[in-house]
């Protein structure tokens, strides 16, 4: 079984996604620092979201078993 998986998205303190669906959290943080240094913001945070996987064996019948 394979670990959690996360998405990570660029928040302002209103909770507007700036950026959205970034895949790793060392990115989510440097790009918050460029949109931070860039805009001159202070407002802006990184959400962390577990993204679910669907197991293959939940999506309904094997059709090689038909």
């Amino acid at each position: 079984m394979t670990g959690k998986i996360y998405k990570y998205h660029i928040v302002d303190s209103e909770g507007n996604h700036i950026e959205s669906n970034i895949p790793d959290e060392e990115q989510a943080y440097t790009y918050l620092r460029f949109i931070a240094d860039r805009d001159n913001r202070s407002d802006l945070s990184v959400e962390k979201i577990h993204s679910p996987q669907l197991n293959g064996h939940i999506l309904g019948r094997d059709p090689d078993l038909h």
